[in-house]
């Protein structure tokens, strides 16, 4: 029962979604949430200035993906990194799901980025797809950054999109979905 209910307020706020779009963005939303996201296990992790390999088994069945690609700013996002100290802490707290803030460089940008985070020594883990798997693997994540924070289900499918610390609405939807 508890999941067709958790099962049922993710189509209620995927709609909800969807009710605020116009049909190209929808067709892409309906489209972006049909799909798998691969998590490759080739991550480097890099938390409190140190670098460890990943384990994708330490994951809770529930995954947010903050994706940084190799378009954006890197070095800016790495410094904004900060403002995504509550959401570790809500996580932290309620245990319910994993946070994977992944950067994505191009080849070039590799060690610069490694360096960055490396150097700003947050005490939260930040991911590093230093072989380009995630961006490979997941060619649907386009350029489109409204589709750079999503929420997996246990097996991987988008079942929330968006950034639920933007604003309250957004916040209160992800709260539900997680049933925190």
């Amino acid at each position: 029962m508890k999941r067709f209910v958790a099962y049922y307020i993710m189509c209620t706020s995927v709609l909800g979604l969807l009710s605020s779009c116009n049909r190209l963005q929808k067709e892409s939303i309906v489209e972006f949430c049909e799909n798998t996201i691969e998590i490759p296990s080739d991550l480097e992790v890099i938390s409190s200035g140190r670098i460890s390999k990943f384990n994708l088994d330490s994951l809770h069945p529930y995954k947010l993906i903050i994706y940084h690609a190799p378009n954006n700013c890197l070095s800016c996002k790495i410094s904004q990194l900060q403002y995504n100290e509550v959401i570790y802490q809500l996580s932290n707290r309620t245990g319910k799901f994993s946070v994977l803030n992944i950067f994505s460089p191009l080849k070039d940008d590799i060690d610069i980025v490694r360096n960055h985070i490396i150097l700003t020594q947050y005490n939260f883990p930040v991911y590093l797809d230093v072989s380009s798997n995630f961006r490979k693997q997941n060619q649907l994540i386009t350029d489109d950054e409204r589709f750079h924070c999503f929420l997996l289900d246990s097996l991987n499918h988008p079942i929330y999109i968006g950034n639920p610390m933007t604003n309250a609405k957004k916040r209160a939807e992800f709260y539900k979905i997680l049933d925190i």
